[in-house]
């Protein structure tokens, strides 16, 4: 009636759209910049391959460890939420199902730039 909008606290269909191409462009972004930077060597240990370029990093190993862990966050987050909203809608749970992999892969790549920093300096 006043012509003020109350913020919900849930995120829509679109704003779940925004965070997910935002993560999105962020691994993809992450992932490139080995490619371009010699302070980022993470071709050891790291599969890193797009037709024969060395473009994206990817730990099979490690990525599955970081998303184990991530998915022990969803799951409590979601149970969190449950407990103080009193419910969680289907649109919340797919937008972090589709969210959740990509956190993984942006944190994996972190603890392989830290990891590999952390060897140079020594």
């Amino acid at each position: 009636p006043d012509g003020t909008c109350e913020a919900t606290g849930i995120p829509t269909l679109s704003e779940w759209k925004q965070i997910f191409l935002t993560l999105l462009m962020l691994s993809l972004v992450m992932g490139f910049i080995p490619a371009r930077s010699s302070r980022y060597n993470l071709n050891s240990g790291a599969i890193s391959s797009i037709i024969g370029v060395n473009l994206i990093v990817f730990n099979k190993g490690l990525f599955w460890s970081v998303l184990k862990w991530i998915g022990l966050a969803v799951v409590l987050g979601l149970i969190s939420t449950k407990v103080v909203f009193g419910h969680v809608s289907p649109l919340d749970i797919t937008g972090t199902l589709f969210c959740a992999p990509l956190v993984a892969y942006i944190l994996h790549f972190l603890i392989l730039c830290k990891c590999n920093i952390d060897e140079a300096e020594l």
